[in-house]
């Protein structure tokens, strides 16, 4: 009885783990705008400063207005 509640539940959790990562690489592979990586690069110069990469002046906006700020 305990055996294939163990056996169960680590299905039931191997099953949802590979999900989320099954639809969060479809959702970047699919849909382009919601892949986070890429959209502000950032870069640390020697004495630790975090900068930045190409431009000084950055913003970050969605269209609903749920934020609006500058990065």
């Amino acid at each position: 009885m305990i055996r294939s509640l163990f056996i169960n539940l680590t299905l039931v959790l191997t099953s949802i783990v590979a999900s989320v990562f099954a639809i969060e690489w479809c959702i970047r592979a699919l849909i382009p705008q919601y892949d986070p990586s890429g959209h502000v690069e950032f870069i640390t110069k020697q004495d630790g400063l975090v900068i930045a990469k190409e431009r000084g002046n950055l913003r970050q906006i969605k269209n609903t207005g749920d934020y609006n700020v500058e990065i």
